[in-house]
């Protein structure tokens, strides 16, 4: 087999082009103009929210990642800056487009959303389910060394896969004189692993089983189970001291705090979910066949928005959650950023005018 077929192959397994139908029922080479305007202005605002509220919230546990359950807060606002800063790797490599995209922005940016998507799966995760330990287990104390490791290991597995991806990808279709592929592949239709498992003989649903619903359907299952858990035994808590006229500060304290890790879960859960579904229906074809016809650009565009704007959306409501449901102290502190945030604008405005 020559180097044109190897190359050919390597093109139809990364981008799952296999043709049925005439020329004309495949997309353009050319993103579109609307999808690329929506797509820059959508990322630029989310990410600016993301990157503002989170930067607030690693500000504020900075002096307590001590403890377990800040740290894990502090670490997974530091994980949604990365991601925002892959999604705008990913924003200027899709302004730079013109036909010859930067590999630096396209590269750099598919390893750093696809791991950064995964790792806040991940760590709310952990979030849920050091909170139940506590709540089974009042004298055990998971110890932050456990947790730290845990998210290491998860990080660097996830960030080998997706570099490996890069690396085959250049290897293998390379982007000078094919860069539609790229951005289709890399950018709109990220499938971390893929590189990974093409030797594994799957079909595409397999491989659709393995490199994606696996990583998000597991930790949204585990997510339910482990508020289903926090609730039955705060329940059992409040019955064992019904015969009390007041519930004890301790209760109230493990009441609120499984609440607010109930809707952090929750989020993500809904999050994992919708991302399954809309990729499950996108690829009904590959599921029940063996051809498809290559993927259309506004149903690219929803497969970008299910597998990684909707994540950065979710950070960005668990960070409002954080602040509005945290302790007095943390509202405080973010009213005050605000107020002077505003004022400093005001005096900025008013200094203007008088010139």
């Amino acid at each position: 087999m020559d180097a044109y077929h190897k190359i050919t192959i390597a093109k139809q397994f990364v981008t799952n082009s296999q043709v049925v139908g005439t020329v004309s029922d495949q997309p353009s080479a050319v993103v579109p103009d609307f999808i690329t305007h929506g797509f820059i202005a959508t990322n630029t605002i989310i990410c600016t929210l993301s990157i503002l509220l989170n930067g607030l919230i690693i500000r504020y546990y900075w002096s307590d990642r001590k403890r377990v359950v800040p740290f894990l807060f502090f670490t997974n606002a530091c994980n949604d800056i990365f991601l925002s800063t892959g999604v705008i790797l990913q924003t200027v490599a899709l302004i730079l487009y013109d036909g010859r995209p930067a590999k630096f922005f396209i590269s750099f940016g598919y390893t750093t959303v696809g791991t950064g998507v995964r790792v806040s799966a991940f760590v709310n995760l952990l979030v849920c389910m050091v909170r139940a330990v506590n709540i089974i287990q009042p004298f055990y104390r998971v110890k932050r060394r456990h947790v730290t490791l845990s998210i290491t290991v998860y990080t660097a597995f996830w960030t080998v896969v997706s570099f490996y991806d890069v690396i085959w990808f250049l290897n293998n279709v390379g982007f000078k004189g094919e860069e539609v592929y790229a951005i289709r592949s890399l950018v709109f239709k990220p499938e971390v692993g893929f590189a990974a498992v093409r030797g594994l003989t799957l079909s595409v649903g397999g491989d659709i089983l393995v490199l994606f619903v696996l990583p998000f359907i597991l930790p949204a299952f585990l997510l339910i189970v482990s508020s289903i858990i926090q609730v039955h035994k705060l329940i059992e808590g409040r019955m064992f001291d019904k015969t009390k006229k007041q519930l004890s500060p301790h209760t109230n304290f493990n009441n609120h705090a499984a609440t607010t890790i109930s809707l952090l879960s929750a989020i993500y859960t809904i999050c994992n979910t919708t991302t399954v579904v809309i990729w499950t229906f996108t690829y009904w074809e590959i599921l029940h066949h063996t051809t498809m016809k290559h993927i259309p650009w506004c149903q690219l565009a929803l497969i970008y928005f299910s597998g990684t704007s909707i994540f950065q959306v979710a950070s960005i409501i668990s960070a409002v959650v954080i602040v509005v449901r945290g302790d007095s102290e943390l509202s405080r502190y973010f009213i005050g950023f605000v107020t002077k945030l505003y004022r400093g604008k005001i005096k900025t405005t008013v200094t203007g005018q008088s010139c």
